[in-house]
């Protein structure tokens, strides 16, 4: 791509930019920018839609837009400026140009595919434990730049507003530039890369998907463990993932250790539903036996700053009527429920089963 567009800066006169199908750069060469620079990527990429549609070169301010596709799939477009009027036999080179372009740059996402696709296998591999033999696929993560010896986090990531292609596509360079590894599984994007801080993984992905991708993105991170014991850390994130959800946190990355004591609760080595069951167990018996919504009642309680007219406003019902569901609470619980260190245990209680539910 780089000859290609020095070959028709050097032919035209001018300044050749290849730029992707997201309208970012590949390759510059030639003269300087333009004095009023080089469109911005919205407007670049409206200018490629165009010419696209219209099967040639646009004009876009200073510059020519000429688009490259193949077989309608449009893989990028070349960016010239300075080359003056382009007249008939400019107009060959530039077709040219495009269809050498087209042909080298298909090359490479065929290329990029098949690396992204083996990747892919490797990771689902380890995160399945099928990979059998433990020497064969540390020698298979090796040949593509990844030490399983090394201490790794599993990233598991949900952006719903954007194409699963194209998430695939900027995490897999991210984990790649990091000796790591990405793929699809189970329906989600997952990560895995060398590191010891699960948390500062968690956000380094995050950071890096919202810019490439223009959205936010939610992050769950697990380990830092080895890579054979990748389904241990993958389990974790998802479940790190999993309380982000829950608790309204979209948008945000985090590992186990950023969750305060969910994260204790919710760690690889933790029995979280028993500790629900032991906090909540006697009352969501007491609730189903008799019909009642104590449950209910208490989750409002603690979601009110333990108001019991904030409370009652939300369940619209008497703050009287609150008092006597509390007392009652006070019975199947013991009456030190909403003693402070017991409240603690209650509010993280409600927060994990709401988790767990989810």
């Amino acid at each position: 791509v780089d000859d290609i567009a020095q070959a028709i800066a050097d032919v035209l006169g001018g300044s050749v930019v290849v730029v992707g199908p997201d309208a970012r750069p590949l390759s510059r060469s030639g003269a300087t920018p333009p004095a009023d620079g080089f469109p911005d990527e919205r407007t670049l990429a409206d200018a490629m839609a165009r010419s696209h549609s219209l099967g040639r070169s646009v004009t876009c301010g200073p510059c020519t837009v000429a688009t490259v596709a193949a077989d309608q799939q449009l893989l990028g477009a070349l960016l010239i400026s300075g080359a003056g009027e382009l007249d008939a036999t400019d107009g060959v080179i530039l077709e040219r140009g495009v269809l050498v372009t087209a042909l080298l740059l298909l090359f490479r996402s065929s290329l990029a595919q098949a690396e992204e696709r083996v990747r892919g296998e490797l990771l689902t591999d380890l995160l399945t434990q099928r990979h059998g033999d433990y020497f064969a696929v540390r020698e298979r993560a090796r040949r593509l730049g990844t030490d399983l010896d090394e201490p790794h986090v599993v990233a598991v990531t949900v952006c719903d507003a954007v194409p699963a292609e194209r998430v695939a596509s900027a995490a897999g360079a991210w984990a790649k530039a990091r000796r790591g590894l990405a793929g699809r599984h189970e329906g989600r994007m997952v990560l895995l890369v060398p590191g010891d801080d699960a948390s500062a993984v968690a956000r380094d992905v995050a950071a890096e998907l919202r810019t490439a991708l223009a959205r936010p993105v939610t992050v769950g991170a697990g380990g830092p463990l080895s890579g054979t014991d990748a389904p241990e850390a993958y389990a974790e994130a998802l479940r790190c993932l999993g309380a982000l959800q829950a608790l309204g946190r979209g948008g945000s990355a985090a590992a186990m250790t950023d969750l305060g004591f969910l994260g204790l609760v919710l760690g690889r080595h933790a029995d979280a539903p028993g500790f629900v069951d032991r906090v909540l167990g006697p009352l969501i018996a007491y609730d189903e036996r008799r019909g009642t919504s104590l449950l209910h009642t208490v989750e409002s309680y603690f979601e009110h700053g333990q108001s019991l007219a904030r409370t009652s406003a939300d369940l619209h019902v008497h703050v009287n009527t609150v008092t006597q569901r509390l007392d009652r609470v006070g019975q199947v619980l013991g009456e030190a429920w909403n003693t402070p260190q017991r409240a603690l245990e209650t509010h993280l209680a409600l927060q994990l089963r709401r988790v767990l539910a989810d």
